[in-house]
């Protein structure tokens, strides 16, 4: 009884071992009949995301889990199995509960289980080092690839020995030899034999050194020519070898154009000193044309500044002459009609007959109409109110003129201080608001404009504000805004022009000008 109750003990320790073993193996194993998981250990459940309850679910197929370019190769050797034959362990793809991609070493083997067979099937995670032997193999390609396409010839000799044991392309050309015949040949039969002594010492200090350069050194070719070259070594390792790399740079080139850049400067020392003296007299002749260009510039910019003060000019005389025509058009033509509007009044009424009455009428409807032409017209030229009462006031008739006109919403904000010109100033200072104003018409398409006008340490600092669409670039330059003569103008008076737009919000522009010290005329 006793010996029964220790074989059975002993049993389970086994059985307890083996599921232990078995549960905590860093390899997913599975146990399958045809697509049904009967068994899965932990680490099943770790790399693949899916529960046991999942897993052992009867309509759970095991190929769910197996990418699609393994599941030939996976059902291939599962009907091998069931005709009785040894699989050999081989790669398949898995795919976890998260679609992701997993690497893997599946070794499987027929097992029974009473009447009914089963897979066992263990599968050894190899993703990582996949993923490394496929980066050192491209690893190992990009340097093959970058060794062959190199333009320097590279040799990989033996550090120990000095013989070649590997050469790209690059040497075969330098050297005119093919491959078979490079490697084995020993490092210095590169070079000229009567040298040989100094290129073993050059490698060897390399070799020592783990790396080195060389300048003006000479390779041999199969034809017997010397090719100048440049050497720069290191020592890699190889297969755990190390070996010392040389990278042998033909300068044939370069050392022909050294020698045709001392031809040349020699050349060019020649010329240079029989150019000496034509360039100093050419300095001579430039110095002359200096001078008398900096004369025609500062003529120019007097001429410049004469036409900006004669533009001014003509411009007051222009307002002067428009003032003088509506006083003309106010105190001669309209005082005239007026008159004649009063004493078509009287004979009216002195006439008796209905028809006379009627022409009478019709003429004194044309008169009244000409006499609101006139007083338009009047204004239009040069308004009385600017001179009578003052550039505020001005600008309200000017707003409007342009609300009832054009339907925008304007607003003056005056902040009421005293603000006395001379009448150019008060003159400049309306035509720019109005030139504005004309431009915010034809160009800007707002819907509102604001007017400021304020006094601040003796100058008058007026602001025009739009929320049109803005315009981008030099405003002084841009086409159909003529801003040119408002800064023009305002340069001729001494006063500043500022301007600030931003596309799709509109512009302001900020105009300042001295007043007159109170009391003057």
């Amino acid at each position: 009884m006793k010996k029964q109750k220790e074989f059975i003990n002993s049993q389970l320790n086994e059985e307890a071992m083996l599921k232990a073993i078995v549960e905590k193996s860093p390899n997913i194993i599975f146990v399958r009949q045809g697509s049904r998981i009967i068994y899965a250990n932990n680490r099943s459940v770790e790399m693949l995301g899916y529960g046991k309850d999942e897993i052992y679910a009867d309509d759970f197929d095991f190929m769910k889990m197996v990418h699609r370019d393994s599941h030939t190769i996976v059902l291939d050797n599962y009907q091998r199995h069931l005709n009785g034959k040894e699989v050999a362990p081989y790669e398949l793809k898995l795919v976890t509960k998260s679609r992701k991609e997993l690497t893997a070493i599946h070794s499987s083997k027929l097992i029974d289980l009473g009447e009914e067979k089963a897979i066992l099937g263990i599968f050894t995670n190899i993703t990582d080092h996949k993923r490394v032997e496929d980066a050192l193999r491209e690893s190992e390609q990009k340097y093959r690839n970058l060794v062959e396409k190199a333009n320097d010839a590279i040799f990989l000799a033996d550090n120990e020995t000095g013989l070649i044991i590997d050469a790209n392309q690059k040497a075969e050309e330098m050297l005119g030899i093919p491959l078979e015949e490079i490697i084995g040949m020993h490092q210095s039969n590169l070079h000229p034999a009567e040298e040989l002594e100094k290129y073993k010492e050059i490698f060897r200090k390399h070799v020592e050194n783990g790396e080195g350069r060389a300048h003006d050194l000479l390779v041999i070719n199969s034809h017997g020519q010397s090719i100048p070259v440049d050497i720069s070594s290191s020592t890699i390792e190889i297969g755990g070898e190390k070996v010392i790399q040389g990278i042998f740079r033909d300068v044939s080139e370069r050392k022909q154009s050294e020698e045709e850049l001392i031809k040349y400067h020699q050349r060019l020392e020649d010329r240079v000193q029989e150019s000496t003296h034509e360039l100093l007299e050419a300095n001579k002749k430039l110095k002359s044309q200096i001078q008398v260009r900096k004369q025609a510039e500062k003529q120019l910019l007097a001429h410049q500044k004469q036409l900006s003060s004669l533009s001014s000019q003509l411009s007051l005389i222009e307002e002067n002459e428009k003032r003088r025509i509506a006083t003309e058009l106010h105190d001669c033509i309209g005082q005239t009609l007026a008159l004649s509007k009063i004493k078509l009044g009287i004979l009216k009424k002195s006439v008796p007959a209905e028809e006379p009455r009627e022409i009478i009428k019709e003429i004194q409807h044309l008169l009244e109409q000409t006499i609101r032409e006139t007083r338009t017209l009047t204004f239009e030229l040069s308004p009385p109110i600017l001179y009578e009462l003052g550039l505020s006031q001005a600008i309200k008739w000017l707003i409007d003129q342009f609300r009832d006109k054009h339907d925008l919403d304007m607003t003056l904000n005056d902040d009421g201080r005293e603000k006395p010109f001379d009448n150019n100033t008060r003159f400049f200072l309306f035509q720019a608001v109005r030139e504005l104003l004309v431009n915010i018409v034809k160009h800007a398409n707002a819907s509102r404009v604001k007017i400021s006008l304020s006094e601040k340490k003796g100058k008058l600092n007026l602001v025009v504000e739009d929320n049109g669409i803005g315009f981008t670039g030099s405003p002084v330059n841009c086409e159909g805004y003529g801003l040119f003569n408002i800064r023009e103008r305002m340069n001729h008076i001494n006063g500043q022009f500022n301007i600030k737009s931003i596309p799709g919000k509109g512009t302001r522009v900020a105009l300042e000008a001295q007043l007159m010290p109170s009391g003057n005329p």
